[in-house]
C-alpha cells in the first residue's frame, strides 16, 4: 500500500534531523524482537487528560514517559506526583515550551532549571531526561543539558496529534510503525483531551495484544 503524504513527511523529516541534530536518544531501526516500546507524552500535565492516561496505563501493566512544562507543573504539581509515584519516568520540556532553536542560551538555562526544579520538589528527585520542544536544538543548547546531566529524547513514532487528527487516523500512523524498540510520542491537550486519550488507549491495547511491552526510557542510552 502506498504511504500516505503525512507519513512520507514524518519519515523524510525524522531521517533528516538524525544526520543533524546533537546526540540524543532516538528509535532504533534495527531493534532486538525482544527491546521494550517507549511510551512518551509531552505538554501535561492537565486534568483532563492526566489522570486518564494514568488510568488505562495500569489497566494495562505499562510504564510510559512524561514530559511535563514547568508552567503546568506549577498548576497541577499533584498529577506529576501521581505519575511519578505510579512507576512512572518525569521528563523536563521546558517552562513555557518556547522553541530552543529561537530563544538564548541564558533563556533556555532558565527554562530548563526552573522546570527541574519544580519536578524535584513534587516528585523527590530531579529529572534524567529532557524532550525539546518542537523536537529541535542546537549544539549549544544540548551543551546545557550535558552539564545538567539530562539526555535529551528526540522521537520515534509521530501522529501529528497537535492537531487536530481524527482518532483512527492517528491510531494508524502510530502502529504502521510500532515494533519492539520503538518510540512513541503523543502529546496530552486540555481542547483535544479526547483524542489523546482515545488515541492513546487504542495503541496500547493494539500493542499489547501483539506481544509489546512499554517500558521507562534507561538513562544514558544514546541511539
Amino acid at each position: 500500500m502506498l504511504k500516505k503524504l503525512s507519513d512520507l513527511k514524518m519519515d523524510f523529516l525524522t531521517g533528516a534531523c538524525r544526520t543533524v541534530l546533537p546526540q540524543g536518544y532516538w528509535q532504533f531501526p534495527e531493534s532486538r524482537f525482544d527491546a521494550p516500546c517507549h511510551l512518551t507524552f509531552d505538554d501535561g500535565p492537565y486534568p483532563e487528560t492526566t489522570p486518564r492516561l494514568l488510568e488505562l496505563l495500569e489497566d494495562h501493566d505499562a510504564k510510559a514517559t512524561f514530559f511535563f512544562t514547568g508552567s503546568n507543573i506549577e498548576r497541577y504539581p499533584d498529577l506529576v506526583k501521581q505519575a511519578a509515584n505510579a512507576g512512572h519516568q518525569i521528563g523536563n520540556h521546558t517552562y513555557r515550551h518556547l522553541p530552543p532553536l529561537l530563544i538564548p542560551k541564558g533563556l533556555f538555562e532558565k527554562e530548563v532549571d526552573a522546570t527541574s526544579l519544580l519536578i524535584k520538589n513534587a516528585t523527590g528527585k530531579a529529572p534524567e531526561v529532557f524532550r525539546p520542544p518542537y523536537g529541535l536544538i542546537d549544539h549549544d543548547k544540548a551543551s546545557v543539558l550535558a552539564e545538567r546531566n539530562l539526555q535529551c529524547v528526540y522521537w520515534g513514532i509521530t501522529a501529528e496529534d497537535w492537531n487536530d487528527v481524527p482518532v483512527p487516523e492517528i491510531v494508524r500512523r502510530v502502529i504502521r510503525q510500532t515494533k519492539a524498540g520503538s518510540l512513541i510520542v503523543l502529546h496530552e491537550s486540555r481542547i483535544r483531551s479526547r483524542q489523546c486519550i482515545k488515541s492513546a488507549l487504542e495503541i496500547v491495547k493494539w500493542s499489547r495484544s501483539r506481544g509489546l511491552r512499554f517500558e521507562r526510557i534507561p538513562k544514558a542510552v544514546v541511539k
